[in-house]
């Protein structure tokens, strides 16, 4: 969804079907073309936050950075917007709930803001991140949300979880590498960290977080190629 071309900044949708193995871009358009934005699905819908709309900081680009769409496989419309503009924010799950991190408006992020489809609003109960971040990347494992890496004036290595009983943030071990705009997603009871840029160059390399033992390690596993800003997700066998 979205994203930058050669042409400029997009609002086209592609989408990748997994039983034909086909892109087929017979999805409509995003009201507001956008990148750097983050999204997630909720009981069959899509929800999109933030972003920029253009390169400048116009009007037009500021009210982007707070809008949010939803997609309910037939047509794009706008819900209420976010309380914060968020341009590189993370976004994940929780209970049927969308949970918004970080980002950057001019200055960078470390609030955290909920929406809540059933009531069609957004509300702020959780505790500010220790770290602001943009192009952070998060994932959900237990009761915990993890926020990994980023950018704050420099690539960061460290890492956060939110404590979803207590409402508390607490640090724990750093990556080995400094990594922006990378993927992490939950994968065999442990958090797969893939790529990203550690601010000279993209990486192809990635990093596994044990939940047992706290502590990162490179992985075996390895991109084909040196990637950052991108998506990855675990699908089940079909």
């Amino acid at each position: 969804m979205g994203g930058k071309t050669l042409e400029g900044i997009t609002r086209t949708v592609l989408k990748y079907d997994l039983r034909t193995l086909q892109l087929e871009d017979n999805v409509p358009d995003m009201l507001c073309p956008r990148f750097g934005s983050s999204a997630v699905a909720i009981d069959g819908k899509i929800y999109v936050f933030g972003g920029d709309t253009i390169a400048s900081q116009s009007p037009e680009s500021l009210n982007c950075m707070r809008s949010v769409e939803v997609f309910d496989g037939k047509v794009w419309r706008y819900i209420p917007s976010m309380k914060h503009k968020r341009l590189g924010s993370s976004a994940v799950v929780v209970d049927g709930k969308a949970i918004v991190m970080g980002g950057y408006d001019g200055e960078y992020h470390n609030t955290v803001e909920m929406y809540d489809p059933k009531t069609n609003k957004w509300s702020m109960p959780f505790a500010k991140m220790t770290q602001s971040r943009y192009a952070a990347s998060a994932v959900t494992f237990r009761n915990y949300i993890y926020v990994i890496g980023g950018f704050q004036n420099s690539v960061l290595r460290s890492v956060e979880r939110l404590n979803m009983i207590t409402n508390k943030w607490e640090p724990l071990a750093k990556l080995n590498t400094r990594r922006s705009g990378m993927s992490a997603l939950c994968y065999h009871g442990k958090i797969l960290v893939l790529g990203g840029s550690d601010g000279s160059r993209n990486l192809c390399s990635a990093e596994e977080f044990d939940p047992c033992t706290e502590t990162f390690k490179i992985s075996r596993i390895r991109l084909r190629t040196n990637l950052a800003l991108f998506g990855s997700h675990v699908v089940r066998d079909l």
